[in-house]
């Protein structure tokens, strides 16, 4: 029983981890100045083309 409780435990660090990467990840882009989108469009494009 105590090897399940290790594992058990083993899951929840991993995705209390991973909660805490995904968030500050996002916070992250969030809070970036400028548009996201801006650094994966080629800057030659039009506004017609970019829509």
């Amino acid at each position: 029983m105590t090897q399940a409780k290790a594992i058990i435990s083993r899951l929840l660090q991993l995705l209390l981890v991973l909660w805490a990467v995904v968030t500050i990840l996002f916070l992250l882009f969030r809070l970036m100045p400028g548009n996201p989108m801006a650094a994966y469009i080629d800057p030659t494009f039009t506004a017609e083309q970019q829509d």
